[in-house]
């Protein structure tokens, strides 16, 4: 019922954390390192929300969970929690068999269960490790003692933490008769010689039927749980068998659910993220007709155009019914626009605002718009349940290699992939641009999608680095100067297109030639008319882009001349566009939306000051 607080809460907690603090936890809760999967990840990123979902104040848990617990309290530093939870590390009793640190769920032999019978008590005991003299394997359980024990014998364990548990007045009665008021007196006696290791465990066999009596009595004369006891011992049988269980289809979802779900979401989406704008098709979606779902990009402080003009290609299909995804909660875990949640959405709405727009220009009208989380709220169990089974599936390494991270992975990434699988299921998504994300998801979900994810082009806009930038390598988003921005005005359009790199005669490399390309072949423009004296080889318009490139290469259209052109046609064509989408009569949300960006760029450039 609080899944819209739950789960963004395990997304901000996945974001704040590096991979290798999250494998810690792991590693501390008995899984290899090397061998973990991916959905391993999402059990101490859920048990660290859980404290902070229930405000709990004192966490009473065993000491296997210690490093979870601490994971909380590191979170409360990230996210500026003052108050954090006081954490209770409780005894954990140590595996009946030799070497073992605790129980295993794999292994029934390892300890005794509530609703184990006085023979199978019996028959576990008698066999248990029952050492006199000192454990040399004691350093491999030794991180989950709260106090120095160098027997680790698990009779003596049972006697000091069950027999004599605090709150009983117990007693320990040897075969012989002998009373034992103290775990110390039969721990010593123990090993003075004085009681044997079959009487100490006829002793603790006689203590542990006579506790679980009660509990038997209980399960056999109450009907309902008789039946409960019963049913959990179908799951121990299914369980101990070991041929793996092969299910129809990755979703748990059936296709219906996911097809009203998504119809559901999309006419929210309409009215949630900008006054119905979005409506672009009161058609119902044809689930006879294939659906490409293209995810739009984290959002970020400064929007990029090209990014903008990508997504318009990659959604023009004549083929499929094309869907504009916001991944809203991937990007809490992927930290977009630094956590603040403001600018966050506003950047995601300014850029559906934008490329819907864009779309109604070129004349690839789409069919609609959707958040992530509605229709992840439209079936929310159902939907993590998906994302636990990708998890389940892929090699922690393997998603963390598809997510292309530094030296340093963080948490966040790893699960926004993980996303992606139950999202290509959520869309009902037959074809989505191809990355390496979309491929590792695309081959969970193959069971359920209707036929091969196809890839799709992207445009081949180039970034408007200056020469200095790419001396020193720079990347496209190092400074705002270096691309294309929604909220550029005339001005900014004609500084950066001044500043862009653009060598006499080179064509390997122009971002400028690159947009006179686009603009000309996606036929958003007529002409480029440069305007240059007669000296210089007088006015000339370009209506054919591979003239213009001629003239280039050969030197006789120089940067100098094709710079305020290219200005000019840009600023009268894509940036008309935009501007008119922003400030379009009677829509509050755009212009909020942009206002919001602009503070968040002037934020930005304020701390770098």
């Amino acid at each position: 019922k609080k899944a819209n607080e739950y789960w963004p809460l395990v997304l901000d907690v996945a974001r704040r954390f590096t991979l290798a603090r999250l494998i810690k936890c792991c590693t501390a809760l008995g899984r290899s390192e090397g061998n973990l999967s991916a959905a391993q990840i999402l059990y101490p990123l859920m048990q660290c929300t859980d404290i902070f979902f229930l405000k709990a104040d004192i966490c009473q848990l065993g000491v296997d969970q210690r490093k979870v617990n601490m994971l909380a309290r590191d979170y409360c530093d990230a996210a500026g929690i003052k108050f954090k939870p006081i954490i209770l590390s409780h005894h954990m009793l140590y595996g009946l068999k030799e070497g073992q640190a605790k129980m295993s769920k794999s292994d029934p032999d390892s300890a005794i269960f509530m609703e184990d019978s006085a023979s199978e008590v019996e028959r576990k005991i008698l066999q248990a490790y029952c050492p006199r003299e000192k454990n040399n394997n004691i350093s491999t359980i030794s991180n989950l003692r709260l106090i120095q024990d160098d027997l680790a014998n698990p009779c003596l364990d049972y006697v000091r933490h069950i027999v004599f548990a605090p709150l009983r007045s117990p007693t320990f009665q040897a075969p012989d008769g002998k009373l034992y008021t103290s775990a110390d007196q039969v721990e010593n006696a123990f090993l003075m010689g004085e009681l044997s290791e079959n009487d100490l465990k006829r002793g603790l066999i006689d203590a542990l039927n006579a506790l679980l009596n009660p509990v038997r009595q209980h399960f056999e004369n109450d009907p309902s749980a008789r039946a409960l006891v019963e049913r959990v011992r179908s799951y121990k049988r299914t369980n101990n068998n070991n041929t793996p269980t092969k299910t129809k289809s990755f979703s748990v979802s059936s296709l219906e659910e996911r097809r009203q779900a998504l119809i559901r979401a999309l006419a929210k989406g309409g009215d949630t993220i900008h006054n119905g704008f979005f409506k672009t098709s009161n058609a119902r979606l044809d689930f006879n007709k294939p659906i490409r779902a293209v995810f739009a990009p984290p959002p970020k402080a400064a929007p990029c155009l090209q990014e903008a003009l990508s997504l318009v290609e990659a959604l023009h299909s004549s083929e499929y019914q094309c869907i504009l995804v916001l991944a809203d909660w991937s990007a809490i875990a992927l930290d977009a626009c630094s956590g603040e949640a403001k600018a966050r959405d506003a950047a995601a709405s300014l850029l559906a605002v934008v490329v819907t727009k864009l779309s109604a220009f070129f004349k690839f009208p789409i069919f609609g718009v959707v958040r992530q989380s509605d229709y992840i709220l439209e079936r929310p169990s159902s939907y993590w349940i998906d994302v636990i089974n990708a998890g389940r599936a892929l090699r922690l390494d393997d998603v963390v290699k598809a997510t292309k991270q530094s030296a340093e992975p963080r948490t966040g990434p790893v699960v926004a992939a993980l996303l992606r699988s139950a999202d290509l299921a959520a869309t009902c998504a037959s074809s989505s641009p191809i990355d390496p994300i979309n491929e590792l998801a695309a081959t969970l979900v193959s069971q359920v999608s209707f036929d091969t994810l196809k890839p799709t082009l992207n445009t081949r806009l180039q970034p408007l680095l200056t020469a200095d930038e790419i001396a020193n390598g720079l990347q496209d988003d190092s400074e705002d100067r270096d691309f294309f921005i929604f909220t550029d005005d005339k001005a900014a359009v004609k500084r950066k297109i001044k500043r862009a790199f653009c060598a006499p005669g080179d064509i390997s490399f122009n971002p400028p030639l690159a947009y006179c390309e686009f603009l000309l072949t996606k036929n958003l423009v007529s002409t480029i008319a440069v305007k240059r004296p007669p000296e210089n080889g007088g006015d000339k318009d370009y209506t054919d882009f591979a003239q213009l490139r001629a003239d280039f290469a050969s030197t006789a259209l120089h940067p100098g001349d094709l710079k305020p052109a290219l200005t000019i046609a840009l600023q009268n064509t894509l940036f008309d566009v935009i501007t008119s989408a922003i400030q379009a009569p009677g829509d509050k949300t755009a212009k909020t939306a942009h206002a919001a960006i602009k503070a968040m760029l002037k934020k930005i450039a304020k701390s770098k000051k």
